[in-house]
């Protein structure tokens, strides 16, 4: 298949190692958390300055555990958490997988209330493990449904060799649903081959979407996969549920997936190019699981990041998540050779050139090696990275290390580095003397954040920590009607437009709008969703037909954020209206 690509180049300074090394062993032996500053904003020579300084943001948030981190025992063997999500409720939702002493993984589940704290109330004593199948089953993405239930998404060995999609549904209380798949459980082996799960979405319907990769025989693809709310496939999706694809001619993976506002699915994957070597890519689906042949060149974008030269050992990049802004704008976070890297793409798929000149940043969090795991964007628009760089006590033995801490990046809208968080746009945090790794991010309302992946001590145990970010009021104070001219009206018109009131310069609301017959509230119109700013107006009611001469009654919702990677859920407090309007004529399309 034909695609688009882009070839970008760039260096690293290996003169700043001395200066990382230095000021971490400084920061270990003081007790503080170090906040690294990044090579494209300057040297890390400012780190002095910087240590003492307090309540910036990206400091830890001390009311969340012990001084803002929390780890979890569950097992005596291995436990890996790898994704995270927070409740209507505020309650943090943390899954992965888990191992006692060398015994096969299993699902693992982990509830905590607002303070960190293990809530006791899900499961036993705040932790859930379900085992999938007769060999080992790992869980990779966690989404909370409108309703409280909890989908954990991964895969399940049925034999030695096979992989299969695996689903399991919760109750709130932690208890499996029977109402999902059979007795709150789904398997699907799609491929004889084997199915490796990566990532999972939840659309604005309920349905689930999930990205994996299989074996064709000769090389990788790319599947995505939808299932109805009860468990079951989607019939009306691809091919019977499953939509396969490649992007290039050789290996293709999928590292992260998420839905647009209009229902179309876009995946981030890593593809291997011609000189076999890995690029970053971006794919596009419509939303019956066709490739959307608008998107880059036959539905695909790649991006050859990192510079090679011969053959050079370890020069890949990768995707690693997804996220998707307000404008429709596409962030894939991934890696390089060493190094962070975010691409932002149009809603077209091309490089978007408005972000830091070329549509890529690349930021070197130490002077090892560094991956970014987990990408988010803030309600003002900034861009919010997550993964692993070389730790306290780290060296660089051949691109890897001795030791890893978790590392939290900070990106305006323009692709630069945002210096009011951390030191230089950059955040490091050790927990142990070992591997400390962040897997994913959830934003709060409150304007905090939390992250989730493992540290590793004796064993490997899940950690979540939480960060301050900001405080973003996230409920306007209401809302106006104009016309198509921008004349106040006093109720809402159809062609007329929305505008809010209150709220905090630079952040947008989601908002919803259902429609429904006044006499008969069992007939319902396709309902619109979108995003409102201070600056902005959206359209009202121009997407849908209506019958001639009929009371139509609008609910509209603004405020609050998004769950990550979850278009059903809204966190956070909104504002409601109803509206009556008489419909005069079949509104337009």
């Amino acid at each position: 298949m034909f695609k688009l690509n882009y070839e970008l180049r760039f260096s690293f300074d290996y003169s700043l190692i001395f200066h990382f090394v230095f000021f971490r062993l400084l920061a270990l032996v003081s007790g503080v958390v170090l906040c690294t500053s990044c090579l494209n904003a300057g040297s890390y020579d400012n780190l002095v300055e910087g240590i003492d300084e307090e309540n910036i943001s990206g400091d830890l948030d001390v009311t969340f555990g012990e001084d803002g981190k929390v780890v979890t025992e569950i097992s005596v063997g291995r436990d890996v958490g790898t994704s995270v999500a927070v409740q209507a409720d505020g309650k943090i939702v943390v899954s992965g997988f888990s191992n006692n002493a060398g015994d096969l993984y299993n699902f693992a589940t982990t509830r905590y209330n607002i303070d960190g704290t293990l809530d006791t109330d899900f499961g036993e004593n705040g932790v859930v493990i379900t085992k999938i199948g007769i060999l080992n089953s790992q869980a990779y993405t966690v989404l909370v449904q409108l309703d409280g239930k909890i989908i954990v998404v991964g895969t399940s060995n049925t034999i030695e060799t096979t992989k299969d999609v695996a689903l399991v549904r919760y109750l709130t209380d932690g208890s499996l649903d029977p109402s999902f798949g059979i007795g709150g459980v789904v398997t699907s082996n799609i491929n004889f081959s084997g199915d490796n799960v990566t990532s999972a979405a939840l659309q604005r319907d309920g349905k689930i979407v999930v990205a994996a990769n299989f074996t064709n025989g000769i090389n990788n693809d790319i599947e995505v996969i939808r299932y109805n709310n009860d468990g079951s496939l989607d019939i009306g999706f691809g091919l019977n549920g499953v939509s396969k694809y490649s992007i290039g001619a050789s290996d293709d993976e999928a590292y992260g997936i998420a839905v647009q506002s209009d229902g179309k699915i876009v995946i981030a994957a890593s593809s291997r190019n011609f000189e076999n070597y890995y690029d970053i890519a971006v794919s596009r689906l419509n939303s019956d699981g066709i490739i959307d042949s608008s998107f880059g060149v036959d539905g695909s974008t790649t991006v050859t990041v990192t510079r090679r030269i011969g053959r050079m050992l370890d020069r890949d990049d990768h995707s690693a998540a997804i996220a998707l802004q307000t404008d429709g704008k596409i962030l894939i976070a991934g890696y390089s050779y060493k190094d962070f890297v975010i691409i932002r793409f149009t809603n077209l798929g091309k490089l978007d050139l408005s972000f830091k000149g070329n549509g890529v940043l690349t930021t070197s969090v130490s002077p090892a090696k560094d991956e970014a795991r987990g990408i988010l964007v803030q309600p003002d628009g900034k861009i919010v990275v997550v993964g692993k760089a070389v730790g306290s006590l780290g060296e660089d033995m051949s691109l890897g290390s001795s030791a890893m801490d978790i590392a939290v990046v900070r990106i305006n809208s323009n692709g630069t580095l945002d210096s009011t968080f951390g030191i230089g746009g950059h955040v490091t945090t050790p927990i142990g003397t070992n591997y400390d790794v962040a897997h994913s991010a959830a934003l709060q309302p409150d304007g905090k954040l939390v992250v989730a992946g493992y540290s590793k001590w004796a064993n490997y145990n899940f950690a979540v920590l939480r960060y301050n970010l900001g405080d973003w009021d996230l409920t306007p104070s209401s809302i106006i009607f104009v016309d198509e001219t921008g004349i106040i009206t006093d109720d809402l018109e159809t062609n007329g437009k929305i505008k809010i009131i209150g709220g905090t310069n630079n952040v947008t609301y989601p908002i919803i709008m259902s429609f429904y017959d006044s006499q008969d509230i069992t007939h319902s119109y396709e309902s619109q969703f979108g995003y409102i700013g201070n600056m902005t107006t959206l359209d009202t009611i121009k997407n849908n037909h209506f019958n001639i001469n009929t009371a139509i009654t609008a609910d509209i919702t603004i405020g609050g954020i998004h769950a990550t990677n979850n278009a059903s859920l809204i966190l956070g407090e909104v504002i409601s209206y109803k509206y009556i309007f008489v419909t005069l004529e079949i509104t337009p399309l």
